[in-house]
């Protein structure tokens, strides 16, 4: 490979390592999507996760809201295919990542 390619593997190994460190993954299997709310109801929202947490009053808690949760894996499929950049052997989890979080407690 030439310098240029060896760059940009380099740049694009280094991105992916801050975005592992600075976000983490989520699992969105552990969330509730606003999507399937009805009416508008947030607080029936929050009051039926709060049941099914089995939290109890004045117990610590929070909500951490979620905006542009996308999948790793594409943002680096596309960054490869545009600088034609072949896969590295190095072993990463693509897990899904977000943009925005707002976060309550």
């Amino acid at each position: 490979m030439n310098k240029k390619i060896d760059d940009k593997n380099n740049i694009l190994e280094s991105w992916i390592m801050v975005e592992h460190l600075s976000e983490g993954e989520i699992n969105v299997k552990d969330f509730t999507s606003f999507n399937n709310l009805c009416e508008d109801n947030y607080y029936k929202l929050f009051e039926e996760e709060i049941k099914k947490k089995k939290l109890y009053r004045n117990q610590n808690g929070g909500v951490v809201v979620y905006f542009g949760v996308f999948k790793f894996k594409e943002i680096v499929d596309h960054i490869r295919k545009k600088y034609r950049l072949e896969e590295t052997e190095e072993e990463i989890s693509y897990g899904r990542k977000f943009s925005l979080a707002l976060c309550f407690d």
